[in-house]
This record gives structure tokens, C-alpha cells and sequence, in this order.
């Protein structure tokens, strides 16, 4: 089983807990390259096994919605990460330096 038939399988049982643990595996990965590189070809591949009637709009409802959360998670993980990273400024006023 490949990675997005593996992904896809996970999505499919509604574990959002492993699919974000399988997500986690690969942190050199951008939001974007993840959006790319896992979560598109997983979902293709299900979209694949409901074309195929291998699945139910049921079973792929699930996949999706799971899918959604996990997604909600990164944004809001990344989100996070950038408030967490603040900016210095300086500036002379006088004899004294500002930081802000």
C-alpha cells in the first residue's frame, strides 16, 4: 500500500488521530506541500474507490469530513506557530533605544 492508499485508509475509518500522527511524520513538509503531496492524492484515491462503487457516499462523507478536520488542525497549528513568532523593532529616542 502506498502512502495515499494509506492515508486514504485512515481517512476512511474516520481517525483523525492517526491521520494527523502520519501527517506529523513528515514535518519538513510545507502546509502547502502537504496539501499537495498527502492530502490531495488521498482524497483522489477515494474519490477513485467511490467512482468504483468500492465505497459508500457515506464511507466518503466520512473520509472528507475527517479530511476537514485534520486540515482545521494544520491551519490552526500554523496559525498558531506564526503568533508565537514576534518581531523586534528598535528605534533611538535620544540617548535611549526603544524596543517594541
Amino acid at each position: 500500500m502506498n502512502h495515499a492508499e494509506t492515508l486514504a485508509s485512515l481517512l476512511l475509518q474516520g481517525d483523525s488521530a492517526k491521520v494527523w500522527e502520519n501527517i506529523q511524520k513528515q514535518p519538513q513538509l510545507s502546509r502547502l506541500e502537504v496539501y499537495q503531496n498527502l492530502i490531495t492524492p488521498a482524497m483522489q484515491h477515494i474519490g477513485h474507490l467511490w467512482e468504483t462503487n468500492q465505497i459508500t457516499v457515506a464511507d466518503e462523507h466520512l473520509a472528507t469530513a475527517t479530511c476537514d478536520f485534520v486540515l482545521s488542525k494544520l491551519a490552526y497549528r500554523q496559525e498558531k506557530d506564526n503568533q508565537t513568532k514576534k518581531p523586534c523593532f528598535s528605534a533611538w529616542m535620544g540617548n535611549s533605544i526603544i524596543l517594541a
